[in-house]
């Protein structure tokens, strides 16, 4: 998983073990699954306008992210509100979607 750790890096202390960083595998993981599941959780309704424009002006993009609901919304909040073309990956939940069927994983709205 990508982890920002100087935002999100504190995450270990709650879902890692005593000894592990998040440069362990497990570790994580675990970061990077509660850093989506978070995310599904507040953005499972869409993410607000207001927060998608502070990190992207382009009126079409941002209209786009709002659009995502439920996985898809955590999915783009996870990798970033920002649309510079040069460091923002735009198709990156049909990316993900096309490599989830792929692989032939099943998904499902519920979580716990």
């Amino acid at each position: 998983m990508q982890i920002n750790l100087p935002v999100n890096g504190h995450l270990a202390r709650s879902v890692c073990r005593e000894w592990q960083t998040a440069y362990d595998l497990e570790c994580n993981i675990n970061i990077g699954a509660k850093l989506i599941r978070d995310g599904y959780f507040q953005y499972q309704n869409g993410i607000p306008i207001a927060k998608i424009e502070r990190y992207c002006k382009d009126k079409e993009i941002a209209a786009t992210y709002a659009s995502y609901r439920g996985w898809d919304a955590a999915l783009r909040s996870y990798n970033g509100l920002g649309c510079d073309p040069s460091s923002a990956d735009l198709a990156y939940i049909d990316h993900t979607k096309q490599k989830i069927a792929q692989l032939g994983i099943t998904t499902t709205e519920q979580v716990t």
